[in-house]
């Protein structure tokens, strides 16, 4: 046999390899759980595992829909990614979504409870500002959390818009892990109108001492950081900034996203 040959027989002998080394495939872990197993149950996706840039979407069957609906999806326990719409016409409770390093994880599809106590995932529903007595309809501010498994002081950003994916974090209390409370920081600025012109007054560090859990949530619900200011020309103003939390359910998710 010719060398030129034996070149060619080996080259495609190769191919395979070369071919098969090109085109790997990355999978990524989805798994589902509930938390109620007697509320309702997420519908399996036949595998634990699925293709990089693949397009899945998950569901969960309602026991109850009248007084157990599926209120939201929450990733990790860390992340609200799916707020349930529940209206005469239909019910929306799946969610869809590409599969990638981000959006792989544990997916919890979490039914309402016949008690609000009983509950273990709660949000930010609405933040304010008031100066001076007066609330300020534009403001600036960076909300941070700290839990209290992960260090007193250990700070961490808190997203809070209500339904933008994997950015909207959630406060999930594990009823057997006292570790599981929380506490605020926040920093922010606003716009002050004086005599003369238009100034930005900042206010940095507001802590709240309290930590939240199970136990004292419906007492520390909403929560008020009081601070005093000082214009350019040296005129004292208080304000006042306020964080709302709630519980999961339908009812406190549809207010929170009307507002």
């Amino acid at each position: 046999m010719k060398k030129s040959s034996k070149i060619v027989l080996s080259l495609l002998c190769l191919c395979p390899v070369i071919l098969s080394a090109c085109s790997s495939v990355t999978y990524h872990p989805i798994s589902l759980k509930t938390n109620e197993s007697s509320f309702g149950h997420p519908i399996s996706l036949g595998a634990d595992k699925f293709k990089e840039d693949s397009t899945i979407t998950i569901n969960a069957a309602e026991n109850n829909p009248a007084s157990n609906p599926l209120v939201a999806w929450v990733k990790d326990n860390e992340y609200l990614v799916k707020i349930a719409k529940h209206t005469e016409d239909a019910r929306d409770t799946s969610y869809s979504f590409a599969v990638n390093a981000d959006t792989a994880g544990e997916y919890t599809a979490v039914f309402q409870e016949n008690n609000a106590s009983s509950m273990m995932y709660a949000f930010v529903s609405d933040i304010s500002l008031s100066i001076n007595g007066e609330e300020k309809e534009e403001f600036e501010y960076n909300l941070s959390y700290a839990i209290l498994s992960s260090g007193s002081n250990n700070y961490l950003p808190y997203e809070d818009k209500i339904g933008n994916e994997y950015k909207t974090n959630i406060l999930y209390f594990d009823a057997t892990n006292s570790n599981y409370e929380f506490k605020f920081k926040v920093d922010g600025s606003f716009n002050m109108v004086g005599a003369e012109s238009e100034e930005k007054i900042a206010f940095t560090n507001l802590t709240c001492g309290t930590w939240i859990s199970m136990s004292n949530f419906e007492s520390c619900k909403m929560l008020e950081f009081d601070f005093d200011f000082v214009d350019s020309i040296n005129t004292p103003g208080t304000g006042k900034f306020t964080i709302s939390l709630e519980k999961f359910s339908v009812e406190n998710f549809d207010a929170a996203t009307q507002i």
